[in-house]
């Protein structure tokens, strides 16, 4: 019989050794790199993990952590569904949507906008609902018509083309600065050790126009960005005016390698962007920044991953509509400007 079980990240229903190799039966070399991250989340509090077990094996997880947001002008809490997965050898029983129908039942607002066609399905038929279309977008820094002709090959004709090489590094990069003139403002990279007290009032400041966003204090930026164990190298960018107004603020990782549409890519993540539009800063000029960032350093990028739109061109998006944020949230409402990021639900993770 099925049993659907929450962790007491003890030893009931499973001691942490159990915990270990239950892991390393499914992500194999990434279990110690998995089992970190599950510790990170626990210490945040606020995080369940739900076990399912038959005969006192463990064949499945499914989890979720709450954030604190806003939601069409009123405060909220979220819960992100993170970290799903039932063993190969038990797929086909049911178990996967047992697991995602329990914790639909158990949290308000439980939400997911990272997940895999299959689990999104079963998502849907558990009762989830689409809340809104979030744009997963590509900016090429280097390759653009050989990324959509491998795509094509890929999806269209299923067979796999090797990335040729760059003809001309950078391109795109070096394209869309074409007349443009010295930036007004003073772009200083930063540790954010030092700096989240400045980042958190941009952040709050930059997105009260917007209708859903989760709230990033600066213990939650704390959390996400010095304390996460699979975050992987990234860097800041802050943006300050003539004046040492601080205009805006860019997080991006280091470049590695990501199947991005099916294909392997070189690439970066915008992790989060804040920008105050009043002092005159666009975010295609902060888009442009992280990538000079690697270019003046030489390192090679095919291109970056960002939610939402820059104004940079030309742009690969799949599918072109948008990804649906799928919930349980009770209330029908029409949200016209979210801001939702890479550094949200699970989507920061570079190491895994």
């Amino acid at each position: 019989m099925l049993e659907l079980v929450y962790w007491d990240f003890e030893c009931n229903p499973l001691t942490h050794e159990q915990y270990k190799a239950f892991l390393a039966s499914y992500y194999k070399d990434e279990a110690h790199a998995r089992y970190e991250r599950t510790m990170w989340y626990h210490k945040h509090g606020n995080y369940k993990l739900l076990l399912a077990l038959k005969d006192g094996v463990c064949l499945g997880q499914a989890c979720a952590y709450r954030v604190n947001v806003r939601i069409d002008g009123h405060s909220d809490e979220l819960w992100w569904g993170v970290d799903t997965f039932v063993l190969p050898a038990a797929r086909g029983e049911g178990i996967g949507k047992k697991l995602q129908k329990k914790l639909l039942d158990d949290f308000p607002n439980f939400s997911s906008v990272w997940y895999s066609k299959a689990n999104g399905f079963i998502k849907r038929k558990s009762g989830a609902h689409e809340l809104l279309k979030v744009p997963f977008n590509y900016y090429p820094v280097s390759s653009f018509f050989t990324v959509l002709t491998r795509v094509f090959v890929k999806h269209i004709l299923y067979k796999h083309l090797s990335q040729p090489a760059a003809i001309w590094k950078d391109k795109y990069y070096v394209l869309n600065n074409v007349c443009r003139g010295k930036s007004k403002f003073e772009v200083m990279k930063v540790d954010l050790a030092g700096k989240l007290d400045e980042l958190s009032a941009l952040a709050e400041y930059s997105l009260k126009e917007k209708d859903f966003y989760v709230v990033r204090d600066a213990d939650y930026l704390a959390w996400k960005y010095l304390e996460n164990p699979t975050i992987g190298n990234y860097h800041a960018l802050f943006f300050y005016t003539q004046g040492k107004e601080l205009a805006g603020v860019i997080i991006f990782s280091s470049p590695y390698k990501k199947l991005a549409f099916s294909i392997p890519l070189t690439v970066v993540t915008i992790l989060d962007c804040f920008v105050l539009p009043h002092f005159g800063l666009d975010k295609g000029q902060m888009l442009r920044e992280a990538m000079h960032y690697h270019h003046e350093k030489g390192i090679a990028v095919d291109g970056i991953l960002a939610l939402g739109d820059f104004p940079y061109r030309p742009l690969l998006r799949y599918p072109w509509g948008g990804i649906p944020l799928l919930t349980n949230f009770d209330k029908k409402i029409s949200l016209k400007s979210p801001y939702l990021s890479y550094s949200d639900q699970d989507m920061e993770q570079a190491v895994l």
